[in-house]
């Protein structure tokens, strides 16, 4: 007699403390990417943009003045941030491209402190980026269109641009991380 083998239980989600998503939310005189914006758009536009979307910096020494891409889910939980360095031409710098979760983890290394238990479990989750760029938006904008952009920088841009979801006929701008990341799940 066969038996199919049962499905295995899927890990329980591990995210990123909110204490540690707040403490990103400081330091944008020193985050390039915002200085950059305030170059084309007004500085009252970038500021509501940025809260939109919980934009934030990265204030530590070894990428001071990195924006912070917060990947928050419908349900307000932070599934990942996206930390990326820009020159002063919005390019991405070459070693640009990182995620908190590592950087903390360097930090606390660097200074000999224990790593919380949270950040153990969180580096076992099946991935990095399990939700879109945006996603929170969704629950405050459930009518709204959507425009769904390959990352955070374009959504930030389509949002600037084309506006904010100030009606139900303005696009949301969402964004899931990368080519790869655009499939059925």
């Amino acid at each position: 007699n066969w038996t199919p083998p049962k499905p295995k239980p899927k890990p329980k989600l591990t995210y990123i403390p909110k204490e540690l998503f707040e403490a990103t939310r400081e330091g944008y005189n020193q985050n390039v990417f915002l200085f950059n914006l305030q170059r084309t758009y007004s500085k009252p536009l970038v500021e509501e943009v940025s809260n939109l979307y919980g934009l934030g910096t990265f204030t530590s020494p070894q990428i001071l003045g990195a924006v912070t891409f917060p990947y928050i889910d419908i349900l307000g939980n932070i599934r990942a941030i996206q930390v990326k360095e820009f020159d002063e031409n919005q390019k991405t710098t070459p070693y640009g491209n990182r995620w908190f979760h590592s950087e903390y983890e360097k930090l606390l290394k660097k200074e000999s402190s224990p790593i919380p238990q949270w950040l153990t479990d969180y580096k076992n989750n099946e991935k990095i980026v399990s939700c879109l760029f945006g996603e929170h938006l969704l629950s405050l904008y459930p009518n709204n269109p959507i425009a769904l952009v390959e990352a955070p920088k374009t959504a930030v841009y389509g949002c600037l641009e084309f506006g904010l979801p100030a009606t139900d006929k303005d696009y949301l701008w969402l964004a899931v991380f990368n080519k790869s990341s655009l499939n059925y799940s």
